[in-house]
């Protein structure tokens, strides 16, 4: 008889013997070995105590403990995540007190110290309106809910960058994000790679300590430096499991036994040209082996990190352009008005003088060529006015001569004559004299401002109002227009806003807008007063 015909023959053989266990528990078996060979942890506990009466073997794997240690009093609370204990804790009992069922997540902390996330579905047995057991199935969602932070935290990064915030705002926001990744105790450090003189230097760090940070900064990179600085040199990860006794730290160990820092993992920052940016890593408390989740999520930051200091390095030298560019056309702007005032005005001026002269020769019975004469010698007069006007909003010659009150008060009077529009204008406590850049920084933002008046608000009523506070000069243009939607406003629409922006900006300053429709616009900008154009 051949095997095959032996198995067939014994399969029969069972299916016509009657079960020897009862058919209930056959079902109960087969329930039980689905729930403990899936990935939920299937659990039961007393509603009072919150003390396992069962969990299910996967539960060893999901923290890393053996079973008989979750059956522990306190072993739930006592190994939640101490950031979520107290609200998971609090949500558990109200939602059991009702008698209702419910789901949440939560934090928990494993054996080896890293962190599980726990969706907990939860089933709320009750008798007689009281609580008796709570039956519910934990599911790790550690991978989903990682790569949803990430997500998140990528966004955050990225609309930091466009809000043109510092990139060390934006580098310690980033840092942050990763330690949260993580249980208490890890820190996360970036350092920013100096390639004139080959070292690394502080980006952001903002749970280590100052004095760490400040012992660390400036390190040359090498073979041989650490974790940051042999990677940075090697152009790839290192990871130290124990800076006590891994050779890489053997003129850093005193310090990092000083800051009680065991383990530290470094990876390189890249740009897209693979040029060495800086390094990413994370320190631990204590002798720690990352697992392959722990290298992706710092590749990824380190990845993300790259992207924040390309992007601010690529602005930084657009507005070391912008910069110079403004610097440039005011020079220009400058030379212009001094030869439309010192040249052209003067020449109209002698034309003008020379028609009145011929006015005088002209025979008085002959009025028709001394009307002409006339006509010629007051438009040349008009003419030579309008220069003069020109050459004073290229370059304001009442900045340079009597201080920037006055030079502000003079446009307003001027901007009330030409536009008919009514300008208060305030000052309170502006010294005479002011850097020059940050004089003609505000001039220029009051000058764009009254012009924007004028072609757009509507108004006919303006106020400018300038004063100081502490080392700031605060400068306020306010109308009573029609006001427009500032998230419908864009470049080069011709309110000039981003210039004024990048002239504040360039005096370390700030400018912001607001604007309502139907009730006006506001511009408010920020100087201090002793800064210079950097």
């Amino acid at each position: 008889m051949s095997r095959s015909t032996t198995i067939e023959n014994a399969i029969t053989a069972r299916s016509a013997i009657p079960s020897l266990w009862p058919k209930q528990h056959a079902r109960e078996d087969r329930v039980r070995y689905l729930l403990e060979t899936t990935n939920a942890i299937p659990w039961e506990a007393d509603a009072q105590s919150w003390r396992f009466t069962y969990v299910g073997p996967q539960a060893s794997r999901l923290l890393g403990y053996p079973i008989e240690r979750w059956f522990e009093a306190d072993f739930w609370v006592s190994h939640i995540h101490p950031d979520d204990r107290e609200t998971a804790v609090e949500f558990c009992a109200q939602s059991s007190s009702r008698c209702s069922d419910y789901e949440f997540e939560y934090r928990m902390v494993k054996a080896d110290g890293s962190i599980a996330w726990i969706h907990d579905i939860v089933s709320v047995v009750s008798d007689d309106g009281e609580p008796q057991t709570l039956r519910g199935f934990m599911i790790d969602v550690t991978d989903r809910t990682r790569s949803t932070m990430l997500l998140r935290g990528q966004n955050r990064v990225l609309q930091l960058l466009a809000q043109g915030k510092k990139l060390g705002s934006v580098l310690d926001e980033l840092a942050k994000i990763i330690e949260s990744q993580h249980p208490p105790g890890v820190l996360c450090s970036i350092l920013l790679l100096d390639p004139q003189n080959n070292v690394l230097r502080h980006g952001a760090a903002p749970s280590l300590p100052d004095e760490y940070n400040l012992a660390i900064d400036g390190v040359k990179i090498g073979p041989k430096v650490g974790s940051c600085g042999t990677a940075a040199y090697k152009r790839e990860q290192v990871i130290v499991t124990d800076t006590l006794t891994d050779p890489l730290w053997a003129d850093f160990r005193s310090l990092a036994q000083r800051f009680h820092l065991r383990a530290c993992w470094s990876v390189p920052i890249l740009s897209e040209s693979h040029q060495v940016l800086g390094t990413f890593a994370i320190y631990h408390r204590r002798p720690y082996n990352p697992d392959k989740s722990d290298i992706e999520l710092i590749k990824h930051a380190a990845y993300l990190a790259g992207i924040a200091i390309e992007y601010f390095n690529s602005h930084q030298i657009l507005r070391e352009f912008s910069g110079r560019l403004i610097a440039a056309q005011e020079e220009e702007r400058k030379r212009v008005a001094r030869e439309l005032h010192d040249d052209l005005t003067q020449r109209l001026a002698a034309l003008a003088i020379e028609a009145g002269n011929i006015e005088r020769q002209i025979n008085p019975d002959n009025r028709l060529i001394c009307d002409q004469v006339r006509q010629i010698r007051d438009r040349l007069i008009a003419i030579s006015s309008d220069v003069h006007g020109i050459s004073r909003r290229l370059h304001p010659s009442l900045l340079d001569d009597l201080g920037l009150v006055q030079a502000l008060r003079s446009e307003c009077k001027l901007f009330v004559d030409r536009e008919q529009i009514e300008v208060d204008f305030v000052h309170d406590k502006i010294p005479q004299a002011l850097p020059q850049d940050v004089s003609l920084c505000l001039y220029r933002i009051t000058q764009e401002s009254l012009r924007n008046v004028a072609k757009h608000a509507q108004s006919m009523r303006a106020q400018v109002r300038i004063s100081t506070k502490q080392n700031l000069i605060q400068l306020i243009i306010e109308d009573y227009g029609k006001g427009f939607d500032l998230r419908k406003i864009k470049p080069g629409s011709g309110l000039g806003l981003s210039s004024m922006r990048e002239r504040a900006r360039l005096c370390h300053g700030d400018l912001k807008v607001h604007s309502t429709i139907g009730q006006g616009t506001t511009v408010h900008a920020q100087i201090p007063m002793g800064n210079t154009r950097g």
